[in-house]
């Protein structure tokens, strides 16, 4: 699914995810600078983000952060569900577990620089939060550990990567079956 075939409706009904998501306690602040009613999110880091954050985001370069405004822009299912599943408080978790109780936040580019270039609080034994592991392949987008025997190895897609097979074959017209014909002599 790309953000051109995300219909109104659904589109509507994600802005209202959207706003109960920003309501909620842990999401009322920026995660970054504690600024009040964000209305900016790293989508691939499951965050909301002030607009001042949001430029500081936007710097680091899409391989990092991913932002989008969550009144102006039209998010995919995918994009919606990781925000769902992560949040501010989920995702400082990660990111700030080692920082200091009084961290200073006034230079902010460097901060943010700090957490998401250099990982300076992720705790050393920390996974990052993520969408799930999948094997390439059209059966699922599900975790596969490389089927029965096959040894194959994992490795981590996009949002769009683990969804697509299951996309395809949703969009895909029915499969037609051969007709048998018999012929009486």
């Amino acid at each position: 699914m790309n953000k051109a075939s995300v219909s109104k409706e659904l589109d509507a009904k994600h802005a209202k995810i959207l706003e109960g998501l920003l309501k909620l306690p842990e999401n009322r602040e920026c995660a970054d600078c504690r600024s009040k009613a964000p209305r900016w999110a790293s989508v691939n880091l499951g965050i909301f983000i002030c607009m001042q954050c949001s430029g500081i985001h936007r710097s680091l370069g899409v391989h990092i952060s991913k932002v989008r405004s969550t009144t102006l822009d039209t998010w995919l299912p995918e994009q919606i569900a990781f925000m769902e599943s992560l949040g501010n408080e989920k995702a400082n978790h990660y990111w700030e577990k080692e920082l200091p109780p009084n961290e200073d936040r006034s230079e902010i580019e460097k901060f943010i620089r700090a957490k998401y270039e250099g990982k300076k609080w992720v705790a050393k034994d920390a996974k990052q939060p993520a969408p799930e592991l999948v094997e390439m392949g059209t059966s699922s987008n599900k975790l596969v550990e490389g089927g029965a025997t096959s040894g194959k190895k994992l490795r981590r897609h996009s949002l769009e990567e683990a969804v697509l097979p299951t996309r395809l074959a949703e969009d895909a017209p029915p499969v037609a079956r051969p007709r048998t014909v018999i012929i009486c002599i």
